[in-house]
């Protein structure tokens, strides 16, 4: 994630995890302001095929 920084919004989804979400949104505040960061929840279709426990990052940049 930080070799194509930066971005222009940056989120941490989960399924069922909150406490892995928040430590990723910390580690990743080297790069972005940490209130700037959203930690959501995966919702039902796609935890139910990626399952408990899963995380993602999600980011967008502007082009040039």
């Amino acid at each position: 994630v930080s070799q194509t920084a930066p971005y222009d919004d940056l989120a941490v989804a989960h399924a069922q995890r909150p406490e892995a979400a928040e430590e990723i949104r910390r580690a990743l505040s080297s790069i972005h302001p940490y209130e700037q960061i959203l930690v959501v929840e995966i919702g039902g279709v796609v935890g139910t095929h990626a399952g408990p426990g899963t995380i993602g990052i999600s980011g967008t940049r502007k082009s040039n």
